[in-house]
């Protein structure tokens, strides 16, 4: 076989490997145009990440995204200044001062038999973010009896103080629930996308994120017609 035989398949193969490069390339570009992190001060550490196309509308107001699974706990210390970034955009930074404690609705024990700590569900929403509604998650360990005493005075300060006195030292993050008005943009975007926007979070995963969204002390996030994304 000639050197012009086997030109028009050495071409055909370079094609197909151009084509593929492209098409990862794309497929890369489009992961971080819908990537949510969790991070620490300036973007750095990452501790936790997930894309917007995984979410699901909650309630009329809200587009919740789950994080990627996994066993990391940071520290009960990072709710004073983790940072979420959304596209690549820093959408809210977090501090104690402006924390507002709005659900805590399960506790369950860790699944060695012999121990009794546990982790406690809570949810938490800013009053400076107009983004970012609420960081849903899960503290300890702790005890029981601490995780109850907490959830009677939902009390940010309290909080605080598990934290300090370490009773309460870990944090895992699950969930960020979005403003759906402020980010119109990117749902049209999932759209196009063939992403249903509409399709509702499974009640239970909703019950476990939030009680009510516009409760006492919280403001009414997403009123505004004007969307930042």
């Amino acid at each position: 076989m000639s050197g012009s035989d086997i030109a028009p398949f050495v071409a055909a193969v370079l094609r197909d490997e151009v084509v593929d490069e492209m098409k990862n390339e794309i497929d890369v570009l489009q992961s971080e145009r819908f990537l949510v992190q969790i991070t620490g001060i300036d973007g750095t550490p990452i501790h936790y990440q997930g894309s917007m196309k995984n979410g699901n509308r909650c309630g009329e107001d809200h587009w919740c995204v789950p994080l990627d699974e996994n066993d990391a706990v940071a520290s009960l210390a990072l709710l004073d200044y983790f940072e979420i970034w959304l596209c690549g955009t820093l959408v809210h930074k977090s501090r104690w001062d402006l924390l507002v404690i709005t659900s805590m609705r399960e506790y369950k024990e860790n699944d060695n038999e012999s121990s009794i700590m546990g982790m406690g569900s809570i949810t938490v929403a800013s009053t400076n973010s107009p983004i970012v509604a609420f960081t849903c998650g899960r503290i300890g360990p702790m005890l029981r009896a601490d995780y109850d005493e907490l959830t009677d005075v939902m009390n940010l300060t309290q909080l605080m103080d598990l934290c300090h006195n370490g009773t309460a030292i870990g944090l895992n993050i699950e969930y960020i629930m979005f403003n759906k008005k402020k980010i119109a943009g990117i749902l049209a975007l999932l759209e196009q996308l063939g992403i249903d926007t509409m399709e509702p979070l499974v009640e239970q995963k909703m019950n476990e994120c939030i009680d009510n969204p516009y409760m006492a002390g919280v403001p009414n996030w997403g009123k505004e017609e004007t969307t930042g994304f």
